[in-house]
């Protein structure tokens, strides 16, 4: 029996095994058995102590959940030993009616996520935070209202009113050397290393610090810092996601006083080097900081490049993708130059979809202030490019997106000498959109009501005049990427006006030009135009409409561009410009089924102005100043178009003109070879016997008048 005994032990005790293996399983597996978070409740304001926020963050276990008593309604928690730091995972929530405040007193900063740590925080306001200024040569901290370096989760929360340092000054070691200045602090709201989500949240309020400044005594050419802090709202370097939130009011330091090469800080709603992206947001009134004042003042023969910050609401650097955001009201800084994209400045990949760009600036170049002890005048600061936006760099994508009433910066005023006055800033280029990217899409979108800036005046010369800036070329969008425009509305933009030279009997120089490509300014890219509306767009009056006007009121072309189906109307130039419509002098221009009429020239060309090969079936209104080639036996040359007002005709999104029901551009047009399938408002081609000529696409079967039937009378006998 033994045998069967000793069997029996194994089976017990390989059951044993198994029941015990199986025991763990339930309890690692089972939801009851899993990990329960304790709760923290905190029932005192105080900064240390038992009940407190600083005390349940160091008693808490990771996945805690830490709430506050009812008691605390509206309360304020002011820290009076430093920062929070929370290096473990974390929920603090304020609870929806009771938003309770953190406060950093001006003097910490208030919460300090940990590498390790993923934490929420919900219902919270964090305010007046603040890093300390830096010691002399030294850059400040950033994240003065939190500094993130883990995961952080920021929903339905208020950053607002938390600041940076500024930078340390110029200094000099006992040994005799000389340290240049340190810049400003990042992210004076948040500042992010790690993973930062901001869920309807609002971001206000927060100033990054200023530059350091030079001293007086110390040399000029040595220094190159000094740079205001960027990321007003928010500066992160990882993954960001900001999603139904607001960030208003935020700002980034100016550059240090006297630092030749001292630049405003970039991005003053949101700095981010690293994937981010934007949903449902407004980035409102943001302006990004000042460039130094040294490119400005007195005597110096050397000027350095003291740019205003860019990015008046975002600065991106990495990819960033926005969607159903609006950027209004922001503004790049002042420098020498201006900083560009008052609304954007993005130098990686951009993609933009179902946003608006509204009332933006780009920065404005510095008029020089001093220039007095020397004999040449030094040129004013040139304006910032992009209004609306600038991106450089990767692709860039516009889509079902409006970019309206947006301005690139002026030209800065010329030097006064004895001598020759300096010559006036020249301003930036593209009032609604600067493009440089490796390749450019916009379809389906609204450029209107956009402005190249004016030019700077020229400064007074004792002997002559600085000659005044050139105002700034493209008015709605100054593009130098290969790619694609399809299906938008260039309406009512403006190319910049000239400046103004002085005033001087002995040698007058001449006033500024006026800024070319009121709606498109296309240079040293290929780019294909196809199924859009040019209406109404101006180039710019040169300087007291005694400079040169700008050319090419809708389109003017610097490299090969290709023009299909699409309506270029109502466009001017005025005295002194030529191609009202659009304007080639040297590249290679091909229209198909384009309709150019309508439009108006200060001197000659109001339809166009120079070269185009024509691969058939355009309407050239007045072709007396065009010189054509190509296929000619298919274009209507000279009659007028009879087409209706801009207007948002249905199904479109976007404003066309609509054929009349006796235009010329009826069943006339080819559909570019068969190449263009819909029209500008997606209507399909053709509605015809033939595609017509244009953006726009007759429907004979829904525009005809409906029959009237009149009630029938009854006849006296019948």
């Amino acid at each position: 029996m033994q045998p069967v005994n000793q069997k029996r032990w194994w089976v017990m005790r390989a059951g044993a095994i198994w029941v015990s293996l199986l025991l763990v399983l339930i309890c690692v597996s089972s939801p009851g058995a899993a990990y329960s978070p304790t709760t923290w409740v905190i029932t005192s304001t105080d900064d240390s102590g038992p009940g407190t926020l600083r005390q349940a963050i160091a008693d808490a276990a990771p996945g805690d959940v830490i709430v506050f008593d009812a008691s605390l309604v509206g309360a304020t928690i002011t820290l009076t030993s430093g920062e929070l730091l929370i290096d473990k995972d974390l929920t603090i929530d304020g609870g929806a009616a009771y938003w309770i405040t953190l406060s950093g007193g001006y003097t910490v900063r208030v919460i300090h996520v940990a590498e390790s740590a993923e934490v929420t925080l919900r219902n919270l306001i964090i305010t007046r935070g603040s890093t300390a200024d830096a010691a002399a040569g030294e850059s400040a901290a950033g994240g003065g209202g939190i500094f993130n370096e883990g995961r952080l989760h920021l929903w339905a929360c208020i950053v607002v009113t938390n600041t940076t340092g500024d930078g340390g000054d110029v200094y000099q070691t006992p040994g005799g050397l000389w340290v240049t200045a340190g810049n400003g602090g990042n992210g004076a709201g948040i500042y992010s290393t790690g993973e930062l989500e901001v869920q309807s949240s609002s971001i206000g309020g927060n100033f990054t610090g200023n530059g350091g400044n030079k001293c007086v005594e110390c040399p000029y050419l040595l220094f190159e810092q000094g740079h205001g802090g960027s990321g007003g709202g928010v500066y992160a370097t990882g993954v960001l996601t900001v999603t139904n939130s607001q960030i208003m009011e935020n700002a980034t330091g100016n550059a240090g006083r006297g630092m030749p090469h001292g630049k405003g800080g970039d991005g003053a709603g949101i700095y981010v080097t690293g994937q981010a992206s934007i949903d449902g947001s407004v980035v409102v009134v943001n302006h990004a900081g000042a460039g130094s004042n040294a490119c400005v003042i007195a005597a110096f023969p050397y000027t350095g490049d003291c740019a205003g910050g860019s990015g008046g609401a975002i600065y991106s650097k990495g990819t960033l993708t926005m969607i159903d955001s609006q950027l209004i009201g922001n503004r790049a800084g002042e420098g020498w130059p201006g900083g560009s994209g008052g609304g954007l400045a993005g130098s990686g990949s951009v993609a933009v979809m179902d946003s608006t760009f509204d009332s933006n600036i780009a920065g404005e170049g510095m008029t020089i202030l001093d220039n007095s002890a020397t004999n040449w005048g030094l040129q004013g600061g040139n304006g910032g490019d992009g209004g609306g936006l600038k991106v450089w760099g990767d692709d860039f994508t516009l889509l079902d997106s409006r970019v309206v009433n947006n301005l690139s910066g002026d030209g800065g005023g010329g030097g006064n000498t004895a001598n020759s006055g300096g010559w006036g800033g020249s301003a930036g280029r593209g009032g609604g959109v600067f493009a440089q990217s490796a390749h450019l899409s916009i379809s389906n979108s609204t450029i209107s009501s956009n402005r190249g800036g004016t030019g700077g005046d020229g400064g007074y010369g004792g002997n002559r005049c600085g000659k005044g800036g050139d105002g700034g070329h493209g008015g709605g969008a100054f593009l130098q990427s290969t790619g694609d425009v399809e299906s938008s509305t260039f309406s009512e933009n403006y190319g910049g006006d000239g400046g103004l030279s002085c005033e001087n009997t002995r040698n007058a120089a001449e006033h500024g030009a006026g800024g070319s490509g009121g709606g498109i300014y296309n240079s040293f890219n290929p780019l294909t135009i196809s199924n859009t509306t040019i209406s109404g767009n101006s180039t710019g009056h040169g300087g007291a409409d005694l400079g040169a006007a700008g050319y090419g009121g809708g389109l003017y072309v610097e490299d090969i561009t290709f023009v299909r189906n699409s309506t270029i109307t109502g466009n001017i130039t005025p005295g002194g410009g030529n191609g009202g419509g659009l304007s080639n002098e040297f590249a290679y221009l091909e229209l198909s089924d384009t309709l150019l009429a309508g439009n108006r020239a200060g001197v000659a060309g109001p339809d166009c102005w120079g070269h185009f090969v024509s691969a058939g079936y355009n309407l050239v209104q007045d072709a007396t100043a065009c010189q054509i080639s190509g296929n000619l036996t298919s274009n209507i040359l000279g009659r007028p178009a009879l087409i209706g007002p801009l207007a948002l005709n249905a199904p479109g999104t976007t404003e066309t003109h609509a054929l009349l029901p006796t235009s010329p551009a009826i069943d006339a047009g080819s559909c570019s070879a068969g190449a263009i399938t819909v029209d500008q408002r997606g209507v399909l081609r053709p509605q015809g016997p033939a595609c017509d000529i244009g953006a726009f696409e007759r429907s004979l079967l829904v525009e005809q008048p409906l029959a009237t039937f009149l009630p029938l009378t009854p006849q006296a006998g019948s």
